[in-house]
């Protein structure tokens, strides 16, 4: 029963986090698309069932405060909602200020009371104008609600535009769709976060990206290799009595050319100079010379048949390296 459980979770996961790149970026865009469909379908919807002759009067008074709340305060983000009244009306209009979209300094002080307004409102809400509107005690302050105000798009004041008609049809679809828009948005991003790490953009990254994980397997399968041959060399130097228990002098490392020709044996410079050598290199994961000659130079300096074995085996770490 558990793995049946499993199972499902992990259909359920790869059905939104899909593994592939096609499948995932498939899915973001079209989330990302109805996001674009449904905020420019209700932005159409909207402007399309506005009154086509403004609304215009004397403003009476001016409450600042949340969408259907309270006075001095803010129905979310950097959003304040204004509940104005015009002079001939009953009804009480309500303005957002639709920053987020336009103008982060519309505020309050963009007009007063006997200003003069002019903004467009809902063709259905036209025969409400003249019907009251509610108010209940909000913090003990009477407060106009929402659900009986009229809902008003652009503004001018004296003339001069405050708000665009297009900045308020925007908050207005944000408000509306926001449930769908914001979910979707971090699903996208979360798809993309979750397969690429906002690093695998591209194809061609994938592959950059396989093509050096096969790489660091390869590296890690040489540098167990290259371990295990030099351990096998060294136990050799020990099976051979030529394993030394005390360092020699410093003075012969200095100017001691190659393989320790000029001032030490062979087998003395295998053991202080070539072992530590590769040691520090897979301690390190360093990288490796392109090509090995130890074996080269051993077959021409440890001729006696007790070096087979040790000659064999330097053959064997060259060959590691010289793959040609």
């Amino acid at each position: 029963m558990a793995e049946s459980k499993f199972n499902l979770k992990d259909k359920i996961v790869f059905l939104f986090f899909p593994l592939s790149f096609r499948r995932m970026y498939a899915q973001s865009a079209g989330a990302l698309l109805a996001i674009i469909i449904l905020f420019v379908w209700s932005n159409m919807s909207i402007r399309g069932q506005l009154q086509r002759k403004p609304i215009s009067g004397k403003i009476t008074d001016i409450k600042t405060g949340s969408k259907g709340g309270y006075a001095s305060g803010k129905y979310s983000g950097a959003s304040s909602y204004y509940h104005i009244q015009i002079a001939g009306y009953r009804r009480n209009f309500l303005l957002e200020d639709a920053s987020v979209f336009e103008n982060w300094q519309f505020n309050a002080n963009d007009f007063k009371i006997g200003d003069i307004a002019a903004f467009r409102i809902m063709a259905a809400d036209k025969p409400n104008l003249q019907k009251p509107t509610e108010y209940r005690m909000q913090r003990n302050i009477s407060w106009p609600q929402e659900a009986s105000s009229t809902k008003i798009y652009g503004l001018t004041i004296n003339g001069k535009k405050v708000l665009s008609i297009g900045s308020t049809v925007r908050g207005q679809s944000y408000n509306r769709w926001f449930w769908l828009m914001v979910p979707l948005l971090i699903y996208a991003t979360l798809n993309v976060f979750m397969k690429t790490g906002f690093r695998n953009w591209t194809k061609k990254e994938e592959d950059k990206d396989l093509n050096k994980m096969i790489s660091d397997m390869q590296n890690n399968e040489l540098y167990k290799s290259v371990e295990a041959k030099t351990l096998s060399i060294e136990n050799e130097l020990i099976k051979l009595g030529e394993w030394r228990p005390v360092p020699p002098d410093p003075a012969v490392f200095v100017d001691m050319g190659a393989f320790g020709s000029n001032t030490m044996p062979f087998t003395t410079w295998l053991q202080f100079v070539f072992i530590p050598n590769v040691k520090k290199i897979i301690s390190t994961k360093g990288v490796f010379p392109e090509s090995s000659s130890v074996a080269t130079y051993a077959y021409r300096n440890l001729e006696e048949e007790r070096y087979d074995r040790l000659n064999a085996l330097l053959s064997e770490f060259d060959s590691l390296f010289n793959k040609s």
